[in-house]
């Protein structure tokens, strides 16, 4: 006679990290959880430039400091085409950390770019199905490659995944 086949197991009895319905207060934790885990990856040996250091990115570190501390305001900058209004965002993060090397500046607003787009990417995923697919879309855009690397080299192109998850969170 033939073996009866096993019955599948139900879904209820398989163990699972997140519950079906996470909480918003677990959901604040482990957004924050993602948040620190993200500036750690991204600040660690913040001020040391890195052994790519080329012009482009440091005519980015110039044109901050030329605003900062020339009061030169312009929409088109010397160097290529940038996004509008990002020469002042970092040119406001050298005037609330003034003493700070370039490369640390640079990082730092590499990160606060890559926080915003997680938080986005959180969003979009909770209004598609709910916290948990939201915080798992955190933690995979927090720990992605290509940001990660783009933010410790200081890259100004971070700006683009955030426009990306705010279009998608739009739609």
């Amino acid at each position: 006679t033939a073996h009866p086949r096993p019955l599948p197991v139900p879904l209820a009895s398989v163990p699972q990290f997140f519950p079906e319905d996470v909480t918003r207060k677990w959901a604040w934790v482990c957004l924050g959880l993602i948040g620190l885990a993200a500036l750690w990856v991204r600040l660690q040996h913040g001020g040391q430039p890195w052994a790519t250091y080329w012009m482009d990115v440091a005519s980015e570190i110039m044109d901050a400091r030329n605003t900062a501390e020339l009061g030169q305001r312009s929409l088109i900058l010397n160097f290529g085409t940038r996004e509008l209004f990002y020469n002042y965002f970092m040119a406001g993060l050298w005037l609330l950390f003034p003493g700070e090397p370039g490369p640390w500046i640079q990082r730092l607003g590499c990160c606060l770019f890559d926080l915003a787009t997680i938080w986005l990417v959180y969003l979009a995923g909770r209004e598609l199905s709910g916290r948990r697919l939201g915080l798992i879309a955190a933690a995979l855009t927090a720990l992605s490659k290509p940001l990660v690397i783009q933010s410790t080299l200081g890259m100004r192109i971070d700006t683009e995944p955030l426009a990306v998850a705010a279009l998608i969170l739009a739609t």
